[in-house]
């Protein structure tokens, strides 16, 4: 008997019933206050009208993946192809910059790739030691998108595409893109990605599948959730995941959704997942960033950590009224007293 219970018992006996149930009720009341959760203090939320900070509006950054670079000691972004580069590379003293272009992180693209600037949405990250790029390319003579991966000395690279074909591609199905790789909490690797089946107009879902010690795919792909909820219009993509440092639950960040011009409900959303290998619970969606005043349709975003330990998402609104069109997009992530994840304001 615990010393709550017997003191209750105690009083019960000297002053009544009535006050042994009252002194009950507090003591219930004094457990449930030791086993709830701490208060979070985290960021303010931000403005769900204008929730980013918009980086040099009238440069043009697709699909930005940003890292905080160990060997620089510099933040270094990555993007889709343009005409400065098969992977245009930027660097920043700063998450907000000022940012400055740092040249071609992939010199020589895939043998099998289109030249049609197919190139899209890279990624970076230390493998055991490896450092690893991800990314999508073209494949020649037709409509699929597929996987590469490419090696370098640093996280500046040059970064050196694989021999061979590429991974994970079924040309017939679309191939695959926006690829994301996710350690978890055992030490192993994955590498979500989508399997792009919207090119021959099929419902698209989140694909993930093992990384062996050499940072290659290895066994079975687990499909992790389908784009099956009416407002995704069959359509969801770039994947990426994080996990709430304090209650240590992992979520799958996503963009989904319908875009055409001014008619669109593309938005970056999210779902809890018992870690990158799955399950993911499609009941839990949680939506991050939707349509506003600084963009219709945001989306194509990537996580990562800076070195104070804060979450970060970059993504694009797609801005008609923003000179380039697509410029990079920053908000701060972070989770609510239920754990749940939200978009803080960059800047406090």
């Amino acid at each position: 008997m615990t010393f709550w219970a017997i003191l209750a018992v105690i009083i019960g006996v000297v002053a009544g019933p009535s006050f042994l149930g009252e002194l009950s009720t507090r003591t219930v009341g004094v457990a449930t206050a030791l086993t709830r959760p701490p208060r979070r203090m985290g960021p303010a939320p931000a403005d769900v009208s204008r929730p980013a900070a918009i980086i040099d509006p009238e440069v043009f950054r697709a699909d930005p993946f940003l890292m905080s670079d160990p060997v620089a000691h510099k933040y270094r972004m990555f993007t889709t192809q343009d005409v400065s580069g098969h992977v245009p590379m930027w660097v920043a003293d700063d998450v907000l910059g000022p940012w400055t272009f740092a040249g071609e992180a992939l010199p020589v693209p895939p043998q099998w790739a289109s030249d049609d600037f197919r190139l899209w949405a890279p990624e970076v990250a230390n493998i055991d030691g490896l450092w690893t790029l991800w990314g999508s390319a073209g494949v020649k003579d037709t409509p699929a998108v597929c996987l590469y991966r490419a090696i370098g000395p640093s996280p500046a690279g040059p970064f050196v595409v694989d021999s061979g074909p590429p991974k994970l591609c079924d040309v017939s199905d679309g191939g695959a893109i926006d690829p994301h790789m996710v350690r978890d909490d055992t030490g192993a690797w994955w590498l979500a990605f989508k399997p792009n089946r919207n090119v021959y107009a099929r419902r698209t879902r989140i694909d993930v599948v093992r990384l062996d010690p050499h940072g290659l795919p290895t066994g079975a792909v687990i499909s992790l959730i389908e784009a099956d909820e009416p407002w995704m219009h069959d359509l969801m993509e770039s994947p990426s995941f994080v996990m709430d440092p304090v209650a240590k639950r992992w979520w799958l960040v996503f963009s989904a959704g319908y875009f055409s011009g001014d008619a669109t409900n593309y938005r970056i959303a999210a779902v809890p997942c018992a870690g990158p290998g799955g399950p993911c619970s499609s009941q839990e969606i949680v939506t991050l960033v939707a349509s506003n005043d600084q963009g219709t349709g945001p989306g194509e975003q990537s996580l990562f950590t800076d070195v104070d330990g804060s979450i970060w998402m970059a993504y694009n609104p797609i801005a008609p009224f923003i000179p380039s069109g697509r410029p990079l997009a920053l908000v701060r992530l972070a989770f609510d007293e239920a754990g749940l994840p939200y978009a803080a304001r960059p800047n406090q």
